[in-house]
């Protein structure tokens, strides 16, 4: 099982690699704008906001809720990479996972600033500095992720909106 796990991890770091390279080169859209990227975020913002209420005012039946909401949002995600790549499902559905993925990351690093983890000062600082240049990567990978024009462009497709 867990052999299984680490196959799982490389082969998901695998597809981010690849899809960022694509996405990067001006191949494939990976966000095609601003908005694309945002709802990437959304699903697990939903899921973060739906436990912290859960465990706040103790109501333990607003996880599933938010949990399907986030998926559905999460899925709505997987089709706008796929939609926004003319279709294309072996390249929409690599790149709408990495999204969905690098989206989490973001959300989790983006807490883990406001509230780090750690039994001591010195730990929460460092996780504090750890997630806040991994926000910063993560920023500038995304400002050149957001590439949805130019690829239309670079393809001689119809800009959608």
């Amino acid at each position: 099982m867990e052999q299984n796990f680490k196959i799982l991890i490389v082969i998901l770091v695998v597809n981010i690699l690849i899809t960022i390279i694509l996405g990067g080169s001006k191949r494939f859209v990976f966000y095609y704008d601003f908005k694309d990227l945002f709802i990437s975020f959304l699903s697990w913002i939903v899921l973060l906001i739906g436990v912290i209420l859960s465990s706040y005012l103790d109501l333990k039946e607003l996880i599933p809720i938010a949990v399907t909401i986030s998926i559905i949002i999460g899925l709505y995600s997987l089709f706008l990479a796929v939609k926004y790549n003319r279709m294309n499902i072996f390249v929409g559905i690599p790149i709408g996972i990495s999204k969905i993925i690098l989206g989490g990351l973001f959300v989790l690093k983006l807490f883990d600033l406001i509230s780090p983890s750690g039994k001591s000062v010195g730990k929460r600082r460092e996780n504090r500095m750890t997630s806040g240049i991994i926000l910063f990567l993560l920023s500038i990978i995304f400002k050149f992720l957001i590439n949805g024009e130019e690829v239309y462009k670079r393809k001689g497709w119809e800009v959608s909106k």
